[in-house]
C-alpha cells in the first residue's frame, strides 16, 4: 500500500498500465474524462473544493476510449458492444472496451450541505454507463439503459418518519446491485455509522473488483474527520 498524489492511502496498487484518475481542483474540466455538464457548480470561496447542486446531481468519470461520446453513443443502438443483453455483457466483461473502469477504488471528501429529504444521500456507481435512455418494449434479458451497475451509497440522515426498510444510522453505507432501472438487490445499511455529518468534510473510499474465484467483492472505507480511513 502507499498514499496517492493527494497523500491519501490506498487500499491497492495500480496495475501496470492501469488507468488513473485524479480531480484537478482548479480547473476540473482539464481531464476530458470529467463531466459534470449537467448539473450546476461553482468553487467555493476561502478554501479548496466546489459546491455541486442539483435535484438528482451526477458526476461522470469516463473511461479513456469513450471521450467525446455523445450520450446516443451509450444506449441501444449506439457503440456499446455489449448491446446492452445481460448475456453478451457477461461474455465481453465490459460495455465497451477492455480499457472500462472495472476494478477500481474510488476515493473522494465530501461536505453535505442538505438533501431533498434527510432520508436521501449520495454514493458511487461502476460498471455502469450512462443512465438516459428508457426504451419502449425492452425485450427479456436486456438492460433499459445503463442503469446496471454496482453502489457503495452514503446514507445521510434518518428522519423520524422513514419507513422500517429504510431506517439505518446516521452515516452509514450499503451495498447494492443495481440490475437494471429500476431494480435493485441492496444489503441492509452497516449497524454503525459515523453521525450527523451536515456541514462537516468528511472521506468516503468505495473498492469494487473481481477475487479469483469470479466473484465480485465490494468494500466501503469512511474518514469521519478527514484524518484517516477507518473500515
Amino acid at each position: 500500500m502507499t498514499d496517492d498524489k493527494f497523500g491519501i492511502e490506498m487500499k491497492y496498487q495500480t496495475k501496470p498500465g492501469g488507468q488513473e484518475y485524479f480531480f484537478d481542483n482548479n480547473d476540473p474540466t482539464s481531464d476530458a474524462r470529467f463531466d459534470w455538464s449537467s448539473i450546476q457548480h461553482n468553487k467555493l470561496n476561502g478554501e479548496e473544493g466546489w459546491h455541486a447542486t442539483d435535484d438528482s446531481p451526477r458526476i461522470h468519470i469516463l473511461s479513456q476510449d469513450v471521450i467525446g461520446f455523445s450520450d446516443a453513443d451509450f444506449e441501444p443502438g449506439g457503440k456499446m458492444q455489449g448491446g446492452f443483453d445481460f448475456k453478451n455483457l457477461e461474455e465481453l466483461g465490459h460495455w465497451y472496451k477492455d480499457s472500462d473502469w472495472k476494478n477500481v477504488e474510488i476515493t473522494c471528501h465530501v461536505r453535505i450541505h442538505s438533501c431533498n429529504a434527510d432520508s436521501e444521500g449520495f454514493g458511487f456507481e461502476v460498471r455502469s454507463v450512462r443512465h438516459k435512455s428508457n426504451p419502449k418494449n425492452v425485450k427479456p434479458g436486456s438492460v433499459y439503459c445503463g442503469g446496471s451497475a454496482y453502489h457503495g451509497n452514503f446514507h445521510y440522515h434518518d428522519p423520524e418518519s422513514a419507513s422500517k426498510d429504510e431506517k439505518a444510522p446516521k452515516g452509514s453505507t450499503r451495498f447494492r446491485k443495481e440490475n437494471y432501472h429500476v431494480h435493485y438487490d441492496s444489503h441492509d445499511y452497516s449497524d454503525n455509522g459515523i453521525g450527523d455529518v451536515t456541514n462537516k468534510w468528511f472521506g468516503f473510499k468505495f473498492v469494487v473488483y473481481n477475487a479469483t474465484n469470479g466473484n465480485v467483492k465490494m468494500e466501503t472505507w469512511l474518514d469521519k474527520d478527514c484524518s484517516s480511513l477507518l473500515i
